[in-house]
């Protein structure tokens, strides 16, 4: 703000809201409009206590924030075996309740606990289930398996027996999974 003039000139400079040379707009104009030289002078020193306390309060928290590209920790395929052995009891549960239903068929090891499986095979749940590619429109995604880690509408992210995590994309692919004794295609 410039008073030479007799009248309030602004003139613009854009700077950092950090800055340290960057100047109170509110003290500016409390100078400017002739307030009494105690009352500026009080408000400049709360303000330099309160900005020294934010500089320091936003330095700590850049030193603790955890920058972006740190992954999160994955499990280990060890830790997805176990997480597949639950899975295994999820289907059998799942297997044994269609089953016990009227209609249902039994699970006799003729061929209908197969057949259930085919018919339950859209519905489940694969997060947890032991899976391999054996068809895909990329050669290099042919063979990968491992544990699904997480599954979503276009992808299966699949931990892998060397603890990598695997990204298989579903268009174009076909992935096989055992349920039961029965193997079942996941195809799109």
């Amino acid at each position: 703000v410039d008073t030479s003039s007799g009248q309030l000139d602004f003139r613009w400079l854009l700077r950092p809201a950090a800055a340290a040379d960057c100047c109170h707009y509110g003290l500016m104009l409390a100078e400017a409009a002739g307030l009494p030289g105690s009352v500026v002078d009080e408000a400049r020193r709360r303000n330099s206590s309160y900005s020294a306390k934010l500089r320091t309060n936003v330095a700590r928290r850049a030193t603790q924030r955890q920058p972006h590209s740190t992954p999160r920790s994955m499990p280990s395929y060890q830790a997805m075996l176990r997480i597949h052995q639950l899975w295994r009891q999820y289907t059998f549960s799942l297997l044994r309740g269609t089953a016990a239903s009227p209609g249902g068929g039994s699970c006799d090891p003729n061929g209908a606990a197969s057949s259930i499986a085919e018919q339950l095979g859209p519905q489940m749940d694969l997060h947890g289930a032991l899976v391999t590619v054996v068809q895909h429109r990329n050669p290099q995604i042919v063979g990968i398996s491992g544990v699904v880690l997480q599954h979503s509408t276009t992808a299966l992210h699949v931990v892998a027996p060397d603890n990598r995590l695997r990204v298989v994309p579903l268009k174009g692919g076909t992935v096989e999974y055992a349920v039961n004794g029965a193997s079942l295609q996941l195809a799109s």
